[in-house]
């Protein structure tokens, strides 16, 4: 077997299935909507009841795309970098509280 390659093929109605490339699931014959960030806030709920240590869920990645970088259906959101200045300018000036330390 050393150096042979070794390739299965599977057909396609055995592929897995993530929730990133599906967000509907059949329950009793009826597509369901999933929607990520509710699911995750269903289970960090549950968690915080039943886990003594909550951080402790906090040690993995809860979700296949950062929720604050793509929505639902995996596309890039809109970047508001015009909020980002405007928030950074109303903090002042960051050479005067260096000045002061």
């Amino acid at each position: 077997m050393f150096g042979k390659s070794c390739d299965e093929p599977f057909k396609r109605s055995n592929k897995v299935v993530t929730l990133s490339e599906s967000n509907s699931v059949k329950i009793a014959g009826e597509a369901v909507e999933i929607d990520p960030q509710l699911l995750f806030q269903r289970l960090t709920t549950v968690a915080d009841r039943y886990v003594e240590d909550i951080s402790d869920v906090f040690k993995y990645e809860l979700s296949t795309v950062p929720s604050s970088l793509f929505d639902n259906a995996g596309l890039p959101r809109a970047a508001h970098k015009s909020n980002l200045c405007d928030a950074i300018w109303k903090l002042g000036d960051c050479g005067e509280n260096l000045k002061k330390v």
